[in-house]
């Protein structure tokens, strides 16, 4: 890619060279000072798209850590919850144990084999 651009650049700077020399020659043209403005923006076009793929393989080159960083922090995130999940689960599991010991109780408290007796006498 950078030899690509590379040599875009020496191209455009060759023809731009030209261009001055044309210029120079003919400097009442109004054509060849449009065809020079034009080279001048071509040229500035293909410093910034240098620029930019630079700073874009930079940016990946940073980038790949950065992910790898991230997919072990997530890895490190999910493990948690798992342990997490299962400490819920035994949690969960010995509330309902509970639940069902203090509802045998309940029932063990009240003697539900004799008659209730209805009287409502006072001793005092």
């Amino acid at each position: 890619m950078r030899l690509d651009l590379d040599v875009k650049r020496r191209a455009f700077a060759a023809q731009a060279a030209k261009m001055e020399g044309k210029g120079k020659a003919e400097e009442g043209n109004q054509k060849a000072a449009r065809e020079a403005e034009k080279m001048e923006f071509k040229k500035q076009t293909e410093s910034d798209k240098t620029v930019h793929t630079i700073r874009g393989e930079e940016y990946a080159a940073s980038f790949l850590p950065r992910h790898a960083s991230g997919v072990v922090q997530m890895v490190v995130v999910v493990a948690v919850m798992v342990v997490v999940e299962a400490v819920l689960g035994e949690y969960a599991a010995a509330s309902i144990i509970v639940m069902q010991k203090c509802f045998e109780t309940s029932y063990l408290a009240f003697d539900l084999d004799t008659p209730a007796s209805l009287s409502f006498t006072h001793t005092a």
